[in-house]
């Protein structure tokens, strides 16, 4: 069976927009939550996911150590999509919903709070 492999189709963040040409005043101390639409490549249809982006200079001020995407030192926006991809290629799967429920342990699923 072929294994299907999530990608990144869109993001944005609405404390730093546009987000990739955001610069911070200080790359070590960095805090803010990316929203990221993920599909299956070649594929249309995509989940939302919310990823907490934090450098390790302000890691133990956060409460919450879910869906943290840690980084040592801020480099830019595009190391922060170099990071996610690297651990989407790990979400791979031979099912959408098998690619799906492995990103919701990373990140926080749209519907992760959501009851029928």
């Amino acid at each position: 069976m072929k294994l299907l492999t999530p990608e990144i189709q869109s993001y944005d963040c609405c404390d730093h927009d546009p987000i990739d040409e955001w610069v911070p005043e200080d790359p070590s101390m960095v805090d803010y939550w990316l929203n990221i639409s993920v599909g299956v490549k070649g594929e249309i249809g995509s989940n939302n996911y919310q990823v907490h982006v934090v450098t390790q200079g302000v890691l133990s001020q956060i409460k919450s150590k879910s869906h943290l995407l840690i980084l040592p030192y801020y480099e830019g926006f595009t190391q922060v999509l170099r990071e996610i991809n690297y651990k989407l290629i790990d979400c791979s799967d031979v099912s959408w919903e098998g690619v799906f429920s492995r990103i919701a342990k990373l990140y926080a699923w749209e519907y992760e709070s959501y009851r029928v």
